[in-house]
């Protein structure tokens, strides 16, 4: 597996730019589901 090196100001960069498109409406829902599925798991 090969991983981007986050010390590299290109990468910085781009996982920045991903994190600033995030929809915190949508990233609220799926920790709901998560939260939800790990009260079944228990």
């Amino acid at each position: 597996m090969t991983l981007p090196d986050a010390r590299l100001q290109q990468v910085r960069g781009r996982i920045a730019d991903t994190v600033a498109r995030l929809d915190p409406a949508a990233e609220d829902e799926a920790l709901r589901w998560i939260e939800a599925v790990a009260v079944i798991d228990d």
